[in-house]
């Protein structure tokens, strides 16, 4: 049997909508009672709810990212700025660099045991 029901958000909010407002009409021609019709009810707009507050949050996700990969170029831009002039200042030592975390190590990278993590997100919708 061919589902009816839609994937995508977008279209379930609308699908949802749509029936909500016509089991209001149809329902009790199809034997609802009242209490069910509204419990129908009440189960779209739970789920109308619950995409539109996912929608909010992932909108909400993509903004914060964007502002923080901002953040990262500038602020770390200057931070870096200021930690290589400092690193030239004839008071600085290894000391005050360890001290600060500001000493850099360096590991070489072994092909023949390297091991690449790819992580994945799926977003419903």
């Amino acid at each position: 049997m061919k589902d009816y029901f839609p994937r995508s958000n977008a279209e379930q909010v609308t699908w949802l909508t749509n029936f909500s407002s016509k089991i209001a009409i149809s329902g009790a021609s199809l034997g609802l009672t009242a209490t069910e019709i509204t419990a129908l009810q009440i189960n779209c707009s739970s789920l109308i709810t619950a995409i539109n507050t996912v929608e909010t949050l992932k909108t909400s996700l993509k903004s914060a990212t964007a502002a923080k990969e901002i953040a990262v170029q500038t602020e770390a831009g200057n931070i870096r700025t200021n930690v290589a002039r400092f690193k030239t200042a004839a008071s600085y030592t290894p000391t005050i660099g360890q001290d600060l975390g500001v000493v850099g190590t360096s590991t070489a990278l072994d092909f023949a045991t390297y091991k690449a993590k790819l992580t994945v997100e799926n977003f419903a919708g």
